[in-house]
């Protein structure tokens, strides 16, 4: 009762909303803080969507999450469906707060302008690569038109719409080598919220967006060497030199690529540019190891901390006793040649035995869509890419 009306306080007026539990995040750049538990969870977007309307969370549906911890699994399934898209809306909200100041934030009127790098359609079927971390083909528009109008017009955009009641209108700008071209289109009857899509990879525009957002499973789960270029296990290409990185990039020889490898020259252009960027994790070892790549190319990390706003149920993954027929094939006991796949898989867990019994990572994080969110910037006279001279 006394966060409702606390809620309804903040919401009178018609201002953005705070909700209560979004103050004095923790930098959590370490193992231990890392693995808190966050300020918020999915009751306190519940009691302000009860304080202000019928109770939905969002446009189009009559489904409410009231406990977003356990249940049957029909309630999972639908907690998963609906807590997919509106971790995304609670996460800009959030960047575009701490980005603006409360003050301004909450009387913020004019437009929105959100970029979001790495953009994939994972709320429809489509092709990848077997093997790797990314798409391989762009997706035609029509295939997916109606479900993205649902995903970002309904329900993200039904939450955003909530929770920035002053603002006049969010355009989205989604960036990615699976993005077809599109016009900016409405996404809403009202066309409060409209999306425009560029295929490729995301370079800083002349006029920042006032959120940039990395949002996608992936983006920092690759190695970043000091001199350049990219290690991976997850694409075709175990080790890139920083020359045939950046060969591969320019050509749009994009598939094979692990999303890592991918996104270094974008992170590096970021952080060359000054502006302050936004990125999401999956789990605290990805959290983590973003900050270690940021920082290995001369970001600062001004925010890091867990959200409570991920998406439900999340996974557990158990690093040291990994399952599946890779993890039985290392433990055969008999003296064989092992496959190039073998090999890379041999070496992430060994880089996750290092990290847990070394690093004090977690043995079996949890897993799930935008459970970590962290925010960098960096000079605008930082030194060019490694390997770029």
């Amino acid at each position: 009762r006394h966060l409702a009306l606390a809620l309804a306080v903040a919401t009178a007026g018609a201002a953005n909303v705070v909700l209560p539990c979004m103050t004095n995040y923790t930098l959590a750049v370490t193992p231990s803080l890392a693995a808190a538990p966050p300020p918020c969870s999915w009751r306190h977007y519940a009691a302000f969507a009860a304080s202000v309307g019928d109770g939905s969370w969002a446009d189009g549906t009559a489904r409410v999450v009231t406990d977003a911890v356990g249940g049957v699994a029909a309630q999972q399934a639908t907690e998963q469906e609906l807590t997919s898209s509106l971790t995304t809306a609670l996460t800009i909200v959030e960047a575009l707060r701490l980005s603006l100041g409360d003050e301004a934030y909450a009387s913020r009127t004019a437009a929105v302008d959100v970029d979001v790098v790495g953009w994939a359609f994972d709320w429809v079927e489509r092709p990848v690569e077997e093997g790797t971390s990314n798409t391989v083909t762009v997706t035609p528009w029509e295939d997916v038109a109606a479900a993205t109008a649902e995903r970002w017009g309904s329900l993200i955009g039904g939450a955003l719409r909530r929770l920035l009641p002053s603002v006049e209108r969010v355009a989205v700008r989604g960036i990615g080598p699976e993005a077809p071209s599109l016009a900016a289109t409405a996404m809403r009857p009202d066309g409060w919220l409209t999306l425009e899509l560029v295929n490729g990879v995301y370079a800083p525009p002349a006029v920042a967006a006032d959120v940039t957002l990395l949002e996608n499973s992936g983006m920092h789960d690759d190695l970043w060497p000091s001199d350049g270029g990219c290690v991976s296990d997850k694409g075709t290409f175990a080790v890139l030199t920083a020359a045939q990185l950046s060969s591969r990039v320019a050509a749009g020889r994009l598939g094979g690529l692990g999303l890592g490898c991918l996104w270094r020259s974008s992170v590096e252009a970021m952080v060359a540019s000054g502006r302050l960027f936004w990125a999401t994790s999956y789990q605290s070892h990805e959290h983590l190891l973003a900050v270690a790549n940021l920082r290995g190319v001369g970001a600062t990390i001004e925010h890091a901390f867990p959200s409570g706003f991920a998406e439900q149920p999340p996974l557990s993954l158990e690093l040291l006793s990994p399952s599946g027929l890779l993890a039985e094939a290392l433990r055969d006991p008999y003296e064989r040649a092992v496959s190039r796949k073998e090999a890379l898989y041999a070496f992430t867990t060994a880089l996750w035995r290092h990290r847990i019994s070394v690093g004090g990572f977690e043995p079996t994080p949890a897993t799930s869509r935008n459970a970590y969110v962290l925010a960098f910037r960096g000079a605008a006279s930082a030194p060019p890419p490694a390997g770029s001279a």
